[in-house]
């Protein structure tokens, strides 16, 4: 239960600190091993992504209140 737990819960804060406009430009989240793997819309915003990355794993484990992401990867 708690896999799926975590799975809802890091997808869910990924949505809400990225926002609306790459919320549409992005096709899937998948949460797997503690690396959650996005598949967006262009080569460009991969790019502009990967380099917020570590920033976003961060924010996304404060925002849970615990360690449960290691790395977003953008495909």
């Amino acid at each position: 239960m708690t896999d799926a737990v975590n799975d809802f819960e890091v997808k869910d804060a990924y949505r809400s600190i990225v926002g609306d406009l790459i919320n549409k430009l992005t096709w899937s989240l998948r949460f797997e091993n503690r690396i959650l793997y996005v598949k967006v819309a262009s080569a460009a915003l991969r790019q502009e992504l990967s380099y917020k990355k570590y920033d976003l794993a961060k924010r996304i484990n404060d925002k849970l209140g615990r360690n449960v992401l290691d790395n977003v990867i953008f495909v």
